[in-house]
């Protein structure tokens, strides 16, 4: 419509004639765009099909396009979804996750207002919080109470950037009549007593139902389902948690006769039990077949299927915050979601369990790489703290003592003609596995060094440009260190000081001296995460 009135075309929806003019225009102009290559024939075919089915349907007639080369959606033009930037999806999760943890424990814990909501720090706001009131405009960013400072407004009583109500001598400027002023004061104070008196208040409702917008950004970046699906996804109350595989849990329940699950990350498991709290206070025992739902305006409504366009509220709140964050599709969660867990190594197989997709769906439209890692070299990688590695295995060397174990003649590296790609080399550790002169002890000591070395290296593969790089860098190196840890197992009278070990190291983060200083340096320059 908005291109019916910019052409001209102003009674394009009053009877075919002047519809079936309008359209041939507007699919002109399409194929236009289309071949100077501006848009790709999927979302041309889009474009037109769209007005057509909408004209025909209000029109009630079946032959607008008759005699028309409409562009058709072709399989040429199908490109690999690559996830966003990783410095993207860390900022709208981390703010999803702020709104989601700080407006469920004002509602679940019955918080007083004015409320402090927590924000990440890479905002750098006052205190990394703002104050909530219960509002309509419930929050107010740095640069908007800035804004409001020279202004005339009927919230004036309220403070968001001390989280108080004004005094009356702070709002007499405001106000043309000192009665007006009072009366603003006291309506202000009235209304924090009323909703601090209320655990469910309306404003407190609405904060809930926002909460439980950010949730489910949240759960479509951690299943990678698409907005349908999420949409669609019914609920019993009654659920069960399996383990099918390492750091995975799968949800199981029945509703309405269907059997239903979704796979996710282990860690993700505390805030979907935390959301289903949040549900069952927002409902107050109502029924809603739906897990994710809509309350209408305030949450004062009836329960109802989720909207389509609720992820889009969400998004346009946190833009209030942080104007430049872009905005992730479901499509791209999905792809960072696949590119995440092939980065961790987990089979292509089971990333196409967890998003419940085909491998060959994954392969042709998901397994992109993300930009971010494409444009970090490895190579300059290594360079950056080899001399670093040099200066620790220098001191130590004075033993004959290695960072994974022993050197009979260091600085005469020596292949032992077990690898096509990797060269024995004094300076980079890794190069030691592949030397004649390496040896290793079966025992504690050592087998802390191995696990300490894998778990580091484990710790870079998101610095790789994909997870063929990563494997032809750092794949035969990895084997090696697996096989050695078997050959130590068979040697060791006690095979469970490997598990343990590992367990020490991933879990409560105690690594070998030397791989702990690594580590710590790889944080401080940020290519690896704590």
């Amino acid at each position: 419509m908005d291109w019916a009135d910019a052409a001209g075309h102003h009674q394009a929806c009053c009877n075919e004639h002047s519809a079936r003019v309008a359209f041939v225009d507007f699919v002109d102009g399409v194929w236009e765009r289309l071949l100077r290559k501006e848009i790709v024939s999927g979302t041309a075919a889009r474009f037109c099909n769209y007005p057509l089915k909408f004209l025909s349907n209000f029109l009630e007639v079946d032959d607008l396009k008759q005699g028309l080369n409409l562009p058709q959606k072709s399989n040429d033009d199908s490109q690999p979804t690559v996830p966003p930037v990783e410095a993207n999806q860390a900022r709208a999760l981390s703010l999803a996750y702020s709104f989601f943890h700080g407006l469920t424990d004002l509602v679940l814990k019955k918080l007083d207002y004015p409320y402090q909501l927590g924000l990440p720090k890479y905002l750098e706001w006052p205190n990394d919080g703002m104050w909530v009131f219960p509002m309509n405009e419930w929050f107010r960013t740095p640069l908007e109470i800035e804004a409001y400072r020279s202004k005339k407004d009927h919230s004036s009583a309220y403070n968001f950037a001390e989280g108080r109500v004004n005094a009356l001598h702070e709002v007499l400027h405001k106000h043309s009549l000192r009665c007006n002023a009072q009366k603003s004061v006291r309506s202000a104070i009235a209304n924090l007593s009323a909703a601090n008196n209320n655990v469910r208040h309306t404003y407190r409702l609405a904060s809930g139902m926002q909460a439980l917008q950010a949730f489910t950004l949240l759960f479509i970046a951690y299943t990678g389902m698409n907005l349908e699906q999420v949409r669609t996804l019914e609920w019993s109350g009654e659920y069960e948690v399996g383990t099918v595989r390492q750091k995975f849990r799968v949800v199981k329940w029945r509703a309405h006769g269907k059997k239903q699950s979704f796979e996710i990350q282990s860690t993700f498991l505390a805030d979907f039990k935390r959301y289903l709290e949040l549900r069952s206070y927002l409902l107050n025992g109502r029924q809603c077949k739906w897990l994710f739902f809509s309350l209408g305006v305030r949450g004062l409504g009836q329960p109802g299927q989720l909207k389509y366009y609720a992820p889009r509220q969400l998004y346009q709140r946190l833009m209030r915050i942080d104007s430049s964050l872009p905005v992730i599709t479901p499509r791209q969660w999905r792809s960072a979601n696949v590119d995440w867990m092939l980065r961790k190594e987990v089979p292509l197989s089971v990333a196409a369990d967890v998003v419940q997709n085909s491998e060959e769906t994954l392969k042709a439209a998901y397994v992109a790489g993300s930009p971010e890692t494409h444009r970090v070299e490895m190579t300059a990688f290594l360079d950056r703290v080899s001399s670093v590695v040099l200066e620790g295995e220098q001191v130590r060397n004075a033993s004959q003592e290695g960072p994974v174990g022993r050197c009979l003649d260091y600085g005469k590296p020596k292949a032992d003609g077990t690898s096509g790609t990797v060269s024995p080399d004094c300076r980079n550790p890794e190069g030691c596995f592949f030397c004649d002169n390496y040896k290793v002890h079966a025992d504690e000591h050592d087998v802390r060094k191995l696990l300490s070395c894998r778990y580091c290296i484990q710790k870079t593969s998101s610095l790789a440009a994909s997870v063929e790089h990563f494997d032809s860098v750092f794949g035969e190196v990895l084997s090696r260190i697996n096989e050695l840890l078997v050959e130590i197992g068979k040697r060791i009278q006690k095979p469970e000081l490997i598990s343990s070990t590992t367990r020490s190291i991933e879990e409560f983060g105690e690594l070998d001296e030397y791989w702990a200083a690594k580590l710590e340096l790889l944080i401080q320059l940020d290519l690896v995460s704590p």
